[in-house]
């Protein structure tokens, strides 16, 4: 909630009880946090922060049915969701209308420098070569495939575990960064921005024989139409 906190209001009042909320919630006191925010909002009632504030402290504090409808107005406040409200509604069991692509996107963005020595050397991220060795039970060592697409290829980490196994690789992912770095790594014929369903959807049938996802479903809630689009 960091970035939260430095979106002021426009109104000194309204801040200066906003940083009392902020303390309180430091302090585990949810309930007491969210009766403060509803006072702020009553003075700036189009602070999508604000909303966003007020919606964390209803769900940290038990109030999950008053937080899913704070959610919603901070995204009818702000649609661009820079605070990943959707992600929580997702978390709830009630995903918006307008996904967390916005606040994923930016959120990646910022990460794409840094993403690859974070994950390897400070996480001990194993995903992608754990995914390449599983590949071996389902097709020999030796296979190597016609045209691979990596689903939210980051930095290219998924393709790299792979190099050798494909004649021609395609990797997609919703933050124009991430796509910067992978393009950096060589592998991919073809690289795209944009919403995996969407990206899905353009594609020919039976254009692909292997399909990839490491650490991006997390990000996007019901999967039923994305593997659906797959098959």
């Amino acid at each position: 909630m960091t970035e939260i906190y430095s979106r002021p209001s426009g109104d000194i009042m309204a801040d200066r009880r906003f940083d009392y909320a902020r303390a309180l919630m430091n302090e585990g006191a949810f309930v007491q946090a969210a009766d403060l925010l509803s006072q702020v909002l009553e003075m700036v009632p189009n602070w999508a922060a604000g909303w966003f504030a007020f919606a964390d402290a209803l769900e940290r504090g038990g109030d999950h049915a008053k937080a899913i409808s704070a959610f919603n107005r901070t995204l009818e406040v702000d649609p661009s969701d820079p605070f990943g409200a959707a992600l929580h509604l997702v978390r709830l069991g009630k995903p918006a209308t307008s996904g967390a692509s916005a606040y994923v996107a930016n959120l990646f963005d910022q990460y794409a420098p840094r993403y690859e020595a974070h994950l390897i050397e400070g996480l001990g991220y194993r995903a992608p070569i754990l995914l390449a060795a599983g590949l071996n039970t389902l097709a020999p060592a030796t296979h190597v495939f016609d045209h691979f697409i990596d689903l939210g290829c980051g930095t290219g980490l998924m393709g790299k575990a792979l190099e050798g196994r494909f004649r021609r690789a395609s990797g997609v992912d919703i933050a124009p960064q991430m796509i910067k770095q992978a393009q950096k790594c060589g592998l991919y014929e073809e690289l795209d921005v944009a919403e995996l369903l969407e990206y899905l959807r353009h594609q020919p049938e039976n254009s692909a024989d292997l399909i990839l996802a490491a650490d991006v479903f997390v990000y996007i809630g019901p999967l039923e139409e994305i593997f659906s689009q797959v098959r």
